[in-house]
């Protein structure tokens, strides 16, 4: 799809802003028109009923921003999957790699647990 393309639409189908509420506009979001170009189907590299492990490509966002809740990793790998993905770590817009994305909440809550008993290395590799 082209990015040029893209309407804007609502984040929450329908709601009311009380009184002392307000709505936030975006006039220039933060864009990554890089997501377009990607063929999220072939940045898969395994998969199961738990998790995804993906080739994260350079130029893309791993999560929503406040001001653009589309272009990015977790996204656009829901809406071509058909399911919901979760988070389990970031790497930078500007990096490529690995990257671990839970299927289920009870996987997530797993991935997490590992991470911080310290149960899995981080390995930085350099160019």
């Amino acid at each position: 799809a082209d990015p040029r393309k893209h309407k804007c639409r609502r984040a929450v189908d329908t709601f009311a802003v009380c009184y002392g509420g307000y709505i936030r506009v975006h006039l220039q979001p933060k864009r990554f028109e890089r997501c377009y170009q990607v063929q999220w189907r072939q940045t898969v590299l395994t998969a199961t009923q738990d998790y995804l492990v993906i080739d994260k490509p350079w130029g893309v966002n791993v999560n929503p921003t406040v001001d653009n809740l589309c272009e990015n990793c977790e996204w656009m790998l829901s809406q071509e999957l058909g399911e919901r993905v979760y988070l389990t770590h970031r790497l930078d817009v500007g990096t490529s790699g690995i990257l671990f994305l839970a299927k289920t909440k009870a996987f997530l809550s797993y991935f997490n647990q590992l991470i911080m008993c310290n149960a899995s290395r981080t390995t930085t590799a350099t160019a």
